[in-house]
């Protein structure tokens, strides 16, 4: 069948210019290429034969224009996982230069550890490895980590109305930031079609090539005409990324030593001493890392920017269903995993076509109405959706924004049960404050409030060190004889809030009056005397009440 094979070839451009091309198969009475490659049950045997026969094409190109051109061919990533592929291929490409092997980013491969050791063996003849189609249903950043990709090629999807969709513009500019962040690829954006898409794509201001009609339609060889080099991208990172990359190490790094030494490179990154990272006389070297990522923490989370709020929630939440709603109800983006529960990409459809669909979808307009009519730009709701008679709960989160004088509502859907996205203490482990304005309060009954008695005596004797060792000791019998669905909240200090689902308060007072002679008993077998005072209220008239009701009756506990 090879034999019967041509190809064309799609020029390749940057900053104007043909730099080199990808080969791409033409089958006669195949109009479906993928379709048919698909079929092929010996892709080894037959990618071979597609190499051998392009690079032969290749040489005839350059006997008789005189000059060569960078190529790219498709594979199958399946292909390397053959020793047949790969020792053929490794013999065909030993006197060949400008060669790149195109992978697809939805191929399946069993053994990566094969893959991995045979793009070494082709790279070390001078192949460069392209990823192809990324972005295309999902964007796998894993595999492009997992893989000494040296091309990554932005699937045409993601060009594809940028020019009308403010949002669509932001997310393909998200994903070249990521990109450029962890690796110096070579970037190729695919498709591009318009020149305002080309001038949009411009605007990010990075060297990129370019493929897609707007500059050529696929060629014959020979009208192939090369006029360019391709840029060597110049990797730098910039100090917000060194600055990163020291925390990491930081943080997966617990050799007293080794944290100094990145400690001190930290203090040298950090020009505007953001985070106070000199390791001083008054602290050790595990009190400054618990210090320095405290306020790491703070500051990469503390952004008033609405565009950051928004780009925030949305890139922290791609997990979880995230749609953006105009004020007439008209869907303007969906994530996958929106499109993956509903089953169909809303962007575009009329809201009869989807009523009709979905019933239930009126509920949530609704809704998004009563937020744009309030004075409030956040509002946190429990809905219930009916699965063929089973009910199942979850919370959404919507946000309003004005963008350029439109309305428009950003709504993030979470499970019931996902308390797990909630910020934590960094010495406890117990989650802070952050969690008491969500959504996920609304499971609780009653909050019990916790203040530590003779916790200062410790301190002042034995040290902040000492005394932090104490509170974790705390959380810890806390956490052993409360139940899993039980919440424990670090208030400030050595005080902590107790949400519970118990509707009975006497119930709740026993248990914890049991919990707090254990922690008596347990702390005096060290010789430690401490102990906690607590109160408890109930939530029916809402949770700063209750909580300051509780506070009183903990003093009221702790004079006992």
């Amino acid at each position: 069948m090879i034999s019967k094979c041509s190809f064309l070839y799609q020029p390749k451009i940057q900053h104007g210019k043909v730099i080199g091309a990808e080969a791409l198969l033409r089958i006669p009475g195949v109009s479906n290429i993928e379709n048919y490659i698909s079929l092929i049950t010996n892709k080894s045997l037959f990618d071979y034969s597609v190499i051998k026969k392009v690079l032969l094409e290749r040489r005839s190109y350059h006997e008789y224009i005189g000059m060569s051109f960078p190529v790219s061919i498709n594979i199958s990533i399946q292909s390397l996982e053959s020793d047949f592929f790969v020792e053929k291929v490794s013999k065909l490409l030993v006197n060949e230069s400008d060669v790149t092997f195109e992978i697809t980013e939805n191929d399946n491969y069993l053994s990566l550890s094969r893959v991995k050791n045979a793009m070494t063996k082709i790279k070390s003849l001078g192949v460069k490895f392209s990823l192809d189609d990324f972005g295309k249903g999902f964007s796998d950043i894993e595999q492009v980590l997992a893989l000494d990709f040296d091309e990554i090629k932005i699937d045409g999807s993601l060009v594809k109305n940028i020019e009308n969709n403010f949002y669509n513009y932001r997310h393909l500019k998200y994903i070249l930031d990521e990109l450029s962040d962890i690796h110096d690829f070579h970037i190729v954006i695919e498709r591009v079609e318009t020149n305002k898409q080309l001038d949009l794509i411009e605007s990010y201001g990075k060297t990129l090539s370019y493929q897609g009609f707007l500059f050529s339609k696929p060629l014959k060889i020979f009208d192939l005409k090369i006029t360019g080099h391709q840029d060597v991208v110049e990797k730098s990172m910039d100090n917000k990324l060194i600055l990163e990359k020291l925390v990491y190490d930081l943080i997966k790094n617990d050799d007293t030593k080794t944290c100094e030494s990145i400690i001190n490179e930290i203090h040298v990154a950090d020009e505007f001493n953001n985070l106070g990272s000199k390791v001083s006389d008054c602290l050790n070297i595990p009190e400054v890392k618990l210090n320095l990522l405290k306020k790491y923490n703070k500051i990469t989370v503390s952004s008033n920017s609405p565009e950051t709020r928004f780009f925030k929630s949305y890139l922290n939440c791609t997990s979880r269903l995230v749609i953006i709603r105009d004020s007439e109800g008209n869907a303007l983006f969906n994530n996958q995993a929106h499109i993956d529960f509903m089953q169909v990409d809303l962007v575009g459809l009329p809201l009869n076509k989807i009523y009709e669909q979905f019933e239930q979808y009126k509920g949530c307009i609704a809704i998004d109405r009563n937020l744009i009519e309030s004075k409030s730009n956040f509002l946190a709701v429990r809905e219930s959706v009916d699965f063929d008679g089973k009910i199942k709960s979850y919370y959404t989160f919507r946000q309003k924004i004005n963008h350029y004088g439109k309305i428009l509502i950003i709504t993030i859907v979470y499970d019931e049960d996902d308390r797990d996205s909630f910020p934590r203490d960094a010495l406890t482990d117990c989650f802070d404050r952050t969690i008491l304005n969500s959504y996920y309060m609304n499971n609780f009954n009653m909050v019990a409030f916790i203040d530590m008695d003779g916790f200062k005596k410790i301190n002042d004797k034995f040290g902040h060190k000492f005394g932090d060792n104490c509170l974790n000791r705390l959380v810890g019998y806390l956490k052993n004889e409360l139940r899993e669905e039980d919440l424990i909240i670090r208030y400030g200090g050595d005080e902590f809030l107790i949400f519970t689902k118990w509707n009975d308060i006497n119930v709740f007072k026993s248990r914890l009056e049991l919990i707090r002679n254990k922690v008596e008993r347990l702390f005096k077998s060290d010789g430690i005397a401490l102990s906690f005072s607590f109160g408890i209220d109930n939530l029916a008239k809402g949770i700063e009440i209750a909580i300051n009701c509780a506070d009183e009756r903990m003093y009221l506990d702790k004079n006992r």
